[in-house]
């Protein structure tokens, strides 16, 4: 250590308390002092000792490579004017002829265009302005928009950055935030697996709430949700669910294990989606009201959604150790080292992951199913893929992959369910 930090002073001690937006007691714990202790070399009793300061140096001198990632999960955006058309023409660049008419509707509105899981709301009714022009994007539908963006050469920033000046364009005598409404804003931070065990293990966090080693600011309800789940007719693990505050609030925070939720959703082993997929948790904030308006406004300004996702963990949850030390691998997690980054996963299908995890988890059973076939005079594999069906994102990778080598698909998938 330099001879220029030996020494420290409470301004600066403070100073680093406010820039990493700890109070004393996390500081305290951070350097593992005791309140007391902290409280006096804050306020200049006495001198912050080497040894504390050398701490906090080797603290926040710690690198970290981002392991957790941040997405928009579901967005709903609401306009007080009937024009949807200009709202298709000016928001989401697109032409009406992309859009579906459906037969069906929802939140009381009287018609429904859809562009995949894309919902685009309105009425004709003049009495209905105050409803006006709803954009719903399910989370799904997030996916498939980032697609769009990317054919557009946008980004989300700018997209919602052109909402707003839609929204400056047409509000007339009204405010922004009267013409324009963020009903839903949904961060999804998702928590990237780690093959050497150090993922978060939710279950302990869960008891650590419950002894309030953990502590949960800002709400006054907190459930965990535990148990089978029932996915078309049969039941599956669905794991643990902490939910967070009320969906009636401008924020509710929800932790589950996405590893196991995907895992059901998809049919495949939770270990597929850990080393495949990359995913182990999910800490998601649903924002509402005015708080959604907040954050859309300070990403179009600027900030990383990532790091605002960030803030809001940090706001709601003090996270000590059972030993009452501050828990570093959950700061690490929320920002301490800078550890995240925000997404978009435009929605395409990419193989090349599956089949390497296939060829690493399942080559030993296909090989041994070739032997079988010798010792048995039978193509094994051969009747397997000969029942086997592609699913429609795997057929569209197919035909891509026969079109670039100028061959006709239907041949060559004949060819691989006969040749085995």
């Amino acid at each position: 250590m330099s001879k220029k930090i030996q020494t420290m002073s409470k301004v600066e001690l403070k100073q680093i308390r406010k820039e990493l937006d700890f109070n004393q007691r996390q500081m305290a714990a951070l350097l593992e002092l005791n309140l007391s202790t902290y409280k006096n070399y804050e306020q200049g009793v006495v001198s912050i000792p080497k040894d504390v300061i050398v701490r906090l140096y080797n603290v926040l001198s710690r690198q970290a490579q981002h392991s957790l990632e941040s997405s928009i999960d579901w967005l709903k955006i609401r306009f007080k004017t009937l024009d949807y058309k200009t709202v298709v023409k000016d928001v989401l660049k697109m032409e009406l002829s992309d859009f579906v008419d459906s037969d069906k509707t929802f939140y009381g509105y009287e018609d429904m265009l859809t562009y995949g899981n894309m919902r685009l709301l309105f009425h004709h009714d003049p009495m209905k302005v105050e409803e006006g022009v709803l954009i719903e994007f399910t989370g799904l539908a997030c996916r498939e928009f980032e697609s769009v963006l990317l054919s557009q050469k946008r980004e989300w920033w700018e997209f919602l950055s052109d909402v707003f000046e839609f929204a400056e364009k047409h509000r007339k005598h009204m405010a922004l935030d009267d013409f324009l409404a963020f009903t839903r804003l949904d961060l999804a931070l998702d928590e990237l697996y780690e093959e050497d065990g150090s993922n978060l293990d939710l279950h302990d966090f869960r008891s650590r709430i419950v002894d309030e080693k953990i502590k949960v600011n800002l709400v006054g309800n907190i459930s965990f949700v535990e148990g089978l789940k029932r996915v078309k007719g049969r039941f599956l693990n669905s794991d643990l669910t902490i939910n967070i505050g009320s969906r009636q609030s401008e924020v509710f925070i929800r932790l589950y294990q996405k590893d196991f939720e995907q895992a059901m959703i998809k049919n495949v082993t939770v270990d597929y989606i850990r080393e495949v997929e990359g995913l182990k948790n999910r800490y998601e904030i649903e924002l509402h009201g005015k708080k959604a308006f907040q954050v859309v406004q300070e990403f179009v300004e600027g900030a990383d959604l990532a790091v605002i996702g960030c803030k809001i963990l940090i706001k709601y949850f003090e996270v000590y150790n059972w030993d009452g030390s501050l828990d570093l691998q959950w700061q690490e997690l929320v920002g301490l080292y800078g550890g995240y980054k925000f997404v978009t996963r435009p929605r395409r299908y990419d193989y090349s992951k599956s089949k390497k995890w296939i060829s690493r988890s399942a080559g030993g059973v296909l090989l041994l199913m070739k032997v079988e076939s010798i010792l048995n005079q039978r193509d094994l594999l051969s009747e397997v893929l000969e029942e086997a069906e592609l699913n429609p994102k795997q057929e569209k990778v197919a035909r891509m992959m026969a079109e670039r080598k100028g061959v006709d698909y239907e041949e060559v998938l004949d060819d691989a369910k006969r040749l085995g």
